[in-house]
């Protein structure tokens, strides 16, 4: 995979068409070719199968093979990472989120929706606010349970005064709203594609946007600090992985209705991407378990999709990982990752 996505090929979109209900059945013994994680995991075998690289096996999908052209939009597609929907798609649901908060200017958007304004009521350098509470909640083992009942009640004082909640709460509404704007597909939210975005987010491998940089360099102000990481998505503040986090929590333990399966997709890619990040840009320490040379990124990602399925464990998860951060739980340091640049050799137990 290159460092960068190219952007625009996404099975869904661009690969799952290029297979007729035939060449399904007809590899149905060895894989699904209608779902994505079936044909990323062997899309370098159906790969080879596609260019004939043993003329000894017959060609796929039958009878004569694909054309040229459809050979190199499937290897693009491999080359681009294998993402279940575009990159271009991916990146326009962090452009939108962050066109409420640091990029407010730049897309010109009226006051009332410059959402740094609800952000910074509960979010700052005051250790009281309450994304700094929940941080030293987090930090704490769940083995010593007065001390983390003591500090939850101290959070919960905090976020349900009524100008914290309300600004909780249009956060929340907000991170609902480009949830479903971007990734319901069918009036289903396709949370595999949610997390499928926070990969690539994490690993900071999201195509560029040009336009963005355009726009920043068209307000003609050379020393603004955006300019250098403007044409990039990812999180550039490591905290802020558990910023939103704690947020996360925060607005469900205030609201847990109907959005309480949104705010979990939400939570579990949180949680992905910031291991991601930590292990691929090694910014920061994440599990140890992470960086193993072979199984690495499927432990984040089979941990990712059961957070999916349980808000609890999310919640576990984004405890101990921020143990990790605080150095309150061992993980998997720096210094030690291998030639790689990315992983370690880890036990199977690990």
């Amino acid at each position: 995979m290159s460092n960068r996505m190219i952007g625009n090929v996404g099975f869904e979109e661009d690969i799952r068409p290029l297979f007729t209900d035939g060449d399904i059945v007809c590899m149905g013994n060895h894989f699904d070719l209608s779902d994505w994680r079936s044909v990323k995991e062997n899309s370098d075998r159906i790969l080879s199968r596609l260019r004939r690289d043993n003329p000894l096996l017959s060609a796929m999908p039958p009878p004569d093979g694909w054309p040229e052209e459809k050979k190199v939009l499937f290897a693009s597609w491999i080359e681009d990472g294998a993402p279940k929907r575009r990159g271009d798609n991916y990146a326009a649901f962090f452009r939108d989120l962050d066109s409420y908060t640091e990029y407010h200017d730049v897309y010109g958007r009226p006051v009332d929706e410059n959402y740094m304004q609800y952000v910074g009521r509960y979010f700052g350098r005051d250790r009281n606010l309450a994304l700094n509470l929940w941080k030293e909640y987090a930090e704490v083992s769940l083995e010593d349970e007065e001390d983390k009942d003591d500090l939850w009640e101290k959070v919960l004082k905090e976020i349900n005064s009524p100008i914290i909640k309300n600004s909780i709460l249009k956060v929340e509404e907000l991170m609902v709203k480009l949830l479903e704007e971007h990734f319901n597909f069918d009036s289903q939210l396709d949370t595999e594609a949610i997390l499928d975005a926070f990969t690539f987010f994490g690993k900071d491998a999201l195509p560029e946007d040009l336009e963005r940089y355009q726009r920043i360099v068209a307000l003609n102000d050379p020393e603004d600090f955006r300019l250098p990481y403007a044409r990039y998505h990812r999180m550039d503040g490591a905290v802020m992985w558990f910023n939103w986090m704690g947020h996360i929590e925060c607005a469900h333990s205030i609201d847990s209705g109907p959005n309480a399966h949104v705010r979990q997709a939400f939570m579990s890619g949180v949680c992905l991407g910031s291991s991601m990040d930590f292990v691929f840009r090694q910014r920061e320490k994440t599990k140890t378990k992470y960086y193993d040379v072979e199984r690495g990124e499927k432990r984040m990602q089979r941990q990712a999709e059961r957070n999916l399925n349980d808000f609890t464990k999310g919640i576990k998860e984004s405890h101990e990982l921020y143990q990790v951060f605080r150095g309150e739980l061992a993980g998997g340091p720096r210094a030690n990752v291998a030639e790689s640049g990315r992983f370690l050799n880890v036990p199977d137990n690990a």
